[in-house]
């Protein structure tokens, strides 16, 4: 958190007492992202900076043609990836307000919105050189750290203070002040899968992740992008198969068992279940909430799974819960496109080391899009890098590459994704007429 100071270009003076008033000369700003709200004098300017974390900034008309400092609340919240106590995040806070300038001055427990809450007062200097007097407030609620600073010349500071008390007793966090999530996924590239030793097929979407793990029955786990700066949790996809114990012979024996093996899952909560159809054969589902060990954030998730000769096959969702709704139409494609059967596997790409060199190059922007662009298409010309063949006619030349194919070469080049997943990006542009063949 920095306390930042700005000009105000208003040409209107407002002396100090006026500020005595009433709350009906308040305005109220509401963040519908993080859910809370805080009043402001209705004199002041409000600046929202659409910066992630620093939300808006509020500063003070001018008092005279001679004042030249504009008095500032600024407030913001930001996600917190990692479950972090009022007291751990204050050690974070107080090292991103550590300046050569900044002095503490005093440090005490509060309340914000009637939550366990940190203050502190302080002297720094602003971008300009000047002297400021600040307080500082900060909580954490949910897994989300929630701030207000004010900062004001020092003469004044006395003066401004019961201005910001006023807007600070304003403050409220509230989830009811939170807008629905609406999501609008669209994800219109699908890669197709073949796993011919564990029998399967199955299409997944092109900019999503898929680890290879095999471990513990799983052989997939399969991870959405990130939706933006906040998103701490990536919502996921896990295939895999299992062969059947001795004597479990049938499909609602081996559901009761899967069940009772999930009952063990951190805080689980079964919300329903019931019969359905998985790759044409009969299956069961259930439904049901958990604790994520990694974040600590509650999960809903969605399995389902059926059985063939020896073998059980099951696919499952992970999502936050608001978002479910928004990924349960990709999770119920990638499961009408699941097959179970004998598949030929398709040639396997086979690409020399030392190209790896050259997408991490790429990716850190040593060379630039053209020399990379050129580079793989004289490689594909040449057959050093074989590409499955497609049937999707080229749409036209652009040299528009998507940033996940950067991403992508990046980690091939790390060795943190397959040599498959890096050509699924090659085969996205030859189709798409990035590179033309």
């Amino acid at each position: 958190m920095q306390v930042m100071t700005l000009n105000s270009s208003t040409d209107t003076f407002v002396p100090l007492e006026v500020y005595s008033q009433s709350s009906s000369d308040f305005l109220t700003y509401t963040n519908s992202e993080f859910g809370y709200e805080l009043d402001y004098p209705s004199t002041w300017s409000k600046t929202e900076t659409g910066n992630p974390g620093l939300h808006v900034i509020i500063t003070s008309p001018f008092e005279s043609s001679n004042d030249e400092f504009t008095e500032l609340v600024i407030t913001g919240a930001e996600s917190l990836f990692i479950d972090l106590d009022l007291d751990a995040y204050t050690e974070l806070s107080m090292q991103s307000l550590e300046t050569p300038n900044f002095k503490l001055l005093d440090s005490s427990k509060t309340t914000l919105s009637d939550n366990p809450a940190q203050m502190i007062v302080f002297s720094d200097k602003n971008e300009f050189g000047d002297d400021f007097k600040g307080l500082a407030v900060w909580s954490v609620v949910d897994k989300a750290g929630y701030f207000v600073m004010f900062g004001a010349e020092p003469s004044k500071y006395s003066e401004y203070l019961p201005i910001f008390e006023k807007m600070l007793d304003s403050y409220k966090i509230d989830s009811k002040l939170k807008e629905e999530l609406k999501l609008e996924l669209s994800f219109e590239e699908y890669t197709t899968h073949v796993d011919s030793v564990n029998e399967m097929k199955f299409q997944f979407p092109t900019e999503w992740n898929k680890l290879d793990i095999d471990s513990g029955g799983i052989h997939y786990i399969i991870t959405s992008p990130l939706e933006n700066y906040n998103d701490g949790f990536s919502e996921n996809f896990v295939i895999g198969t299992e062969e059947i114990p001795f004597g479990i012979l049938n499909l609602d024996t081996y559901s009761k068992m899967s069940i009772q093996n999930a009952q063990s899952l951190p805080n689980f909560e079964l919300i329903e279940e019931g019969d359905t159809t998985f790759a044409g054969l009969p299956g069961y589902q259930i439904l049901f909430s958990q604790v994520d060990p990694t974040y600590n954030i509650k999960i809903k998730s969605l399995m389902v799974w059926t059985i063939k000769d020896d073998k059980a096959y099951f696919i499952g969702l992970g999502s936050e819960p608001e978002k479910y709704s928004a990924y349960l139409p990709v999770f119920e494609k990638i499961l009408s496109s699941f097959e179970i059967g004998q598949f030929e596997q398709p040639l396997k790409a086979s690409i020399p080391n030392w190209i790896k060199t050259n997408a991490g190059w790429w990716a850190n922007d040593a060379i630039d899009d053209n020399a990379f662009l050129q580079g793989i298409q004289y490689l594909i010309k040449e057959g050093i890098i074989q590409i499955p063949e497609t049937s999707k006619p080229v749409t036209g030349s652009s040299q528009e590459i998507p940033s996940w194919i950067k991403n992508n070469a990046d980690w091939w080049s790390q060795g943190l994704i397959s040599d498959d997943d890096f050509i699924k990006g090659i085969t996205f542009m030859v189709e798409n007429g990035i590179i033309t063949v």
